[in-house]
């Protein structure tokens, strides 16, 4: 009770709390960089001094929620069409399944053996495997606040941004022995020479991809800027429609115009083979090239939510339909097991894609290879891997980010995005009804976009890339599911083989 109860851990925990909320209330900053790696060296203090307590280590998850992403509470009510309660006690739901994650964290960190004390990566470890199996709405990592300090964000290309997690963690448990006088032995001076290692290999790659070389064509991202209320109003789906097509007729030909998710909310037929037979399509003006938001529809009930594209001569690609639907939003969760469940809260069940698809678009006279992700797919970093995998040369989101209000949550959005560019070294083309439409290059830098809810056309010349990155090609996920595995074979053989003492005994 009284390691439970130490007030300078319990000072530390929220400290680390405080300040990973900050990071994320300026996120892809400088100052969200410092605020990062503060909240990680709080948390190895912290978590050292608690000696890794399930309780404290939940409380501080649980605070985290409404002080980083205090905004689901409006996306919950206005997304869901809930009231003030049923939201509020969703919003907690969500508040205390989320901190599940420092549950997880704690009991590696308490069980694993005494050589990983050795190595200085206890704290990395466990919070590292926190993140990647955790099951969240929001995957957010320590690693994604550092994506203004260029160099060290490069790294992510090795192994996704996991590995900048780990890094921040070993280099931060590496500090505090320092700073604590601990008797310094090899071990202490190795993630500080991994770091440096980083950086280095960071400058490289980002003098390479500063002016990447490949087939360069126009882009032009529309942001018609219709609110909420009104995309959704019936009686305006046309209008709404129209106004894209008007932004879209100031567009010069050999130009890839792109249009944000589901513009065209009365369904488009999955085989309609020109835009000459679909009506709303059939106001385009011609001769142009399209990534257009749409729904769709493949048989009596079978809706989607799609990307569609439109060659130069009117003829339609295969639709993308979205993968990864929004639970109460796009399809309410059991109901076909209770059916009852959608008279509580009547929604309509879209039916999700089978895979990521890339879409070959003529851009003047070139072939363009494009992937699209709708809505918060740029945030699943396999998704991305897989579409690059298939043979995509730049990726494509189409979201509506309005549903978020005029809060930090579009950013947040953003700058885990950003990472897939870096993953993939691939451009990220994000095109959004209210903000944030964006630009992302191969360095996950945004190079142009627009204000947040107003209308206007980013336009950019940009390179289509086809060289594969490490974590493209080779590693994805592999690292992390080796640690996890290495993980629970260690505490299994210091828990039923006592082979070792663990951090907790």
């Amino acid at each position: 009770m009284k390691t439970l109860l130490s007030k300078s851990g319990l000072s530390s925990l929220l400290l680390s709390t405080l300040f990973m909320g900050i990071a994320w209330w300026l996120p892809g900053s400088v100052l969200s960089a410092v605020f990062g790696w503060l909240s990680s060296i709080m948390l190895v203090s912290g978590t050292r001094k608690t000696s890794g307590a399930y309780l404290p280590l939940y409380l501080a998850g649980v605070l985290f929620q409404p002080l980083g992403f205090y905004w689901l509470f409006h996306t919950i009510s206005d997304f869901g069409g809930f009231g003030v309660l049923p939201t509020t006690l969703i919003f907690l739901l969500y508040a205390v399944l989320s901190a599940v994650q420092w549950l997880i964290f704690a009991f590696f960190w308490r069980n694993l053996p005494q050589k990983f004390d050795f190595l200085l990566i206890r704290t990395a470890t466990a919070w590292t495997i926190s993140e990647f199996i955790s099951i969240r709405i929001f995957p957010w990592y320590f690693g994604h606040t550092q994506i203004a300090f260029i160099p060290f964000a490069q790294a992510a290309d090795l192994a996704g941004a996991l590995l900048i997690t780990f890094i921040m963690l070993w280099l931060s448990e590496a500090l505090l022995e320092i700073i604590n006088g601990k008797k310094k032995s090899v071990p202490v001076y190795v993630p500080f020479f991994i770091f440096m290692l980083l950086l280095t290999y960071g400058e490289f790659r980002a003098l390479k991809f500063k002016n990447p070389e490949g087939k360069k064509f126009n882009v032009a991202l529309i942001q018609a800027n219709i609110s909420t209320v009104e995309k959704h109003n019936q009686k305006l789906f046309l209008d709404n429609t129209r106004r894209y097509i008007s932004l879209s007729g100031k567009v010069s030909e050999n130009t890839l115009i792109i249009w944000p998710e589901s513009v065209i909310l009365n369904p488009v037929n999955v085989n309609t083979p020109t835009v000459f037979e679909e009506r709303q399509l059939a106001l385009l003006p011609t001769g142009k090239t399209y990534l257009i938001g749409s729904l769709t529809y493949s048989g009596p009930g079978q809706y989607h939510n799609s990307a569609i594209g439109i060659n130069p001569d009117g003829r339609i690609l295969k639709p993308y339909h979205k993968i990864i639907l929004m639970p109460f939003g796009e399809y309410t969760p059991l109901s076909g097991i209770f059916p009852w469940l959608e008279t509580i809260h009547p929604t309509p069940n879209f039916i999700a894609g089978d895979d990521v698809q890339v879409l070959t678009l003529k851009v003047g006279t070139k072939n363009i290879k494009a992937a699209p992700l709708i809505c918060y797919e740029d945030i699943v970093p396999k998704l991305s891997r897989r579409a690059v995998h298939y043979g995509a040369e730049v990726l494509v989101n189409l979201t509506n980010d309005a549903w978020f209000g005029n809060t930090v949550a579009p950013h947040q959005h953003h700058l885990i995005a950003s990472f897939r560019a870096i993953e993939n070294r691939r451009y990220l083309l994000r095109s959004t009804n209210s903000g944030l439409t964006a630009i992302v290059d191969p360095l996950g830098q945004t190079v142009a976009q627009l204000p947040v809810y107003s209308e206007g056309i980013l336009k950019k010349e940009i390179v289509a890339l086809k060289a594969k990155s490490v974590y493209t090609e080779y590693t994805g996920d592999w690292p992390w599911w080796m640690l996890f595995v290495i993980s629970l074979f260690s505490i299994a053989g210091t828990l039923f083989l006592g082979k070792n003492k663990s951090r907790h005994d």
